[in-house]
């Protein structure tokens, strides 16, 4: 026997309950083991889809061409992948704090190889084009100075990547309708537009999801008739998930209403996801369903498209190299993310991170000395926090074990220094 032969018997032995239980859930009555296992021969096929990529992913990562570091960073990835307690929707944050503090260890090259082998991989095109990092400012200057040479573009755009920005977001949502059987896809975008186009509130969006989940059941089960008890039964079932779902999406609407984006953003919001969720949408082909995303964002200028983009995605432009050139955008998230972070601070708490700050990276004193002085700081600020003074031995037993921790942050502040410093002056002087 094979070892994927093996890898899908294992996998079979832990997807039937699962199909059991969602075949109970849907069906209100438990499937023999003859039905499982046809059902199962539904999943079976990307499975083992999933075995051959993974064994093309595995070996494209060992040829002499790929540097080392692309295989560090697959290797981190996949360490995230296994850990079980970081799956979940309340753990989406962390997740993506995690990866992206395994990803600012690596260059943007390194990260732009990587992705350009995974899509080489999928078989799929890679809409960045990997390019050797700079080694110094100097570099920057020459090339600028080179591409001046050429006409300026008949293009008012200062977007340069508006296109493929675009485009990346419309196989996202194009590529999401894959995930679903053809006998649910069409509820499934009938229920998020619900979610995220209609402004009603939230009693009433209930009342929709409800009706849909009705029209869905009644037209996917087994049985030939299903009694308003019935699915009422079944929708007691369901009812706990829907509202997580109008909790879910009501949350990553609210960032469009944060203070200082135009509204015009959020209606940017509202024009996408229509198109999104629309039966036009997934039924056309790729192409075309791309087509209905750009003309969708056609009346927005590019830092209203910028703004969306970060505000939906969650996510500020400041690790490793930015995805669409975004420079103004850079400043205005890193402003916004600064200033909601310091705002409820005390100017006592905010003068002792500062002072906690400006010691750990002290390139004047050697790590030793930053160590011995950042000590008391670090009991005054833990202090601060809590509120009240510590004794002796309380703050000593507070340094035992918050010192490794402290230690930890000097060094990387001094890679930091040294990495800006490598970059050259101008950089580093930024």
């Amino acid at each position: 026997m094979s070892t994927d032969e093996q890898k899908l018997d294992d996998i079979k032995e832990l997807m039937i309950p699962i199909i059991k239980k969602n075949y109970e859930h849907v069906n209100n009555k438990t499937p023999d083991d003859q039905l499982c296992d046809q059902l199962w021969k539904v999943y079976e096929p990307t499975f083992i889809k999933q075995f051959d990529y993974n064994t093309r992913w595995s070996l494209r990562l060992l040829k002499p061409d790929v540097p080392k570091e692309v295989r560090y960073l697959e290797h981190e990835i996949r360490r995230l992948k296994v850990k079980s307690g970081l799956y979940g929707r309340s753990n989406k944050n962390r997740v993506v704090n995690m990866l992206k503090e395994a990803m600012n260890k690596y260059s943007g090259f390194i990260i732009t190889k990587y992705t350009e082998l995974r899509n080489e991989s999928l078989g799929r095109k890679t809409t960045v084009i990997a390019t050797e990092k700079p080694k110094s400012t100097e570099n920057v200057e020459a090339q600028n100075i080179k591409a001046s040479d050429k006409s300026p573009p008949t293009s008012n755009k200062q977007l340069i990547y508006r296109d493929k920005l675009l485009e990346n977001w419309a196989e996202i949502f194009y590529d999401e309708n894959d995930e679903q059987t053809p006998a649910k896809v069409d509820f499934w975008n009938q229920q998020s537009y619900i979610l995220y186009v209609e402004e009603k509130s939230d009693a009433k969006k209930l009342e929709e999801l409800k009706k849909i989940f009705f029209e869905e059941t009644r037209a996917n089960s087994d049985e030939l008739y299903l009694s308003d008890e019935d699915l009422e039964v079944k929708w007691k079932n369901a009812v706990e998930d829907k509202v997580d779902d109008i909790k879910y999406v009501n949350d990553k609407l609210k960032r469009f209403r944060r203070t200082g984006l135009p509204k015009r953003v959020r209606q940017l919001n509202r024009d996408l996801m229509k198109v999104r969720f629309s039966r036009q949408f997934y039924e056309y082909d790729k192409e075309d369903a791309i087509k209905m995303i750009k003309n969708a964002a056609k009346p927005y200028s590019d830092q209203e498209l910028m703004w969306w983009e970060t505000s939906f995605g969650n996510s500020y432009y400041t690790d490793n190299e930015t995805h669409y050139g975004k420079r103004m955008l850079i400043i205005q998230e890193n402003t916004r993310t600064y200033h909601d972070r310091y705002a409820t601070w005390t100017p006592k708490f905010s003068k002792l991170i500062k002072k906690l700050r400006k010691l750990e990276c002290d390139q004047s004193k050697t790590v030793e000395q930053r160590m011995i002085e950042l000590k008391p700081v670090n009991i005054e600020v833990h202090e601060a926090l809590d509120k009240r003074e510590k004794t002796p031995e309380e703050a000593e037993k507070y340094w035992e074990e918050e010192k490794q921790r402290r230690r930890e942050e000097v060094e990387k502040c001094d890679q930091e220094v040294k990495k800006f410093k490598e970059a050259g002056p101008r950089v580093s002087y930024l």
